[in-house]
């Protein structure tokens, strides 16, 4: 009889002792199923999380290295672009000196052609003073026959003797005094050419 009280009771505390450790047992399954869970999906996220950080470095290293390369490509056009107009710009300056050398060589040329073209005419001049006074006074001792050799001139001489020949006939010669007076400015106007002449030569020199 006490057997047959107890059985339900018994019956009744297996099926409590079943359902709680199947609830123990579903518990503990979803807790460890969720831990592998959260673990895998954090494993996860630290792959992607990398993965996509090593894409972006990648893509980042591979734009940076395009950008460089045609920054330099550019850079390098600007700097031969920079360099050919230098050039240019020397070349130009040299021709320029060049030029400026030539002309100033040909106005250099010039002015000494001019210079020696003026100094040949002076002394053309001269010359022809001199030659003019030479006749003059040449025509004078052929007239009054003086005792000097024309070859060897003595203007002391010569004056003298034209001032004994206007103090022998002192109203009667106008002509003798007329010829003196040319006589003497021929002589002053070669001088001053002869003057004028040698300034020249020597500003000529100098420069």
């Amino acid at each position: 009889m006490k057997n047959s009280v107890f059985d339900p009771l018994e019956e009744r505390r297996q099926e409590f002792l079943r359902r709680n450790a199947i609830l123990i047992q579903k518990i503990w399954r979803g807790f460890v199923r969720r831990r592998n869970y959260l673990q895998m999906k954090e494993a996860v996220i630290i792959i992607q999380t990398n993965y996509r950080a090593f894409r972006h470095r990648f893509l980042f290293l591979r734009k940076r290295k395009a950008a460089i390369l045609l920054q330099s490509h550019v850079r390098a056009m600007k700097a031969r672009r920079i360099a050919a107009e230098l050039r240019e710009w020397k070349r130009a300056e040299e021709e320029r000196i060049r030029r400026e050398e030539l002309e100033q060589e040909r106005l250099a040329r010039e002015k000494e052609i001019e210079d020696e073209i003026t100094i040949e005419e002076s002394l053309k001049e001269s010359q022809n003073e001199l030659d003019s006074l030479t006749n003059l006074i040449e025509s004078m001792w052929t007239h009054y026959e003086p005792t000097v050799s024309p070859n060897n001139l003595n203007l002391d001489e010569i004056f003298s003797f034209l001032q004994e020949e206007r103090g022998h006939d002192g109203k009667g010669n106008r002509q003798s005094n007329k010829t003196l007076d040319e006589i003497t400015d021929e002589l002053n106007e070669l001088n001053d050419l002869l003057t004028e002449d040698m300034v020249c030569v020597f500003m000529h020199l100098a420069c």
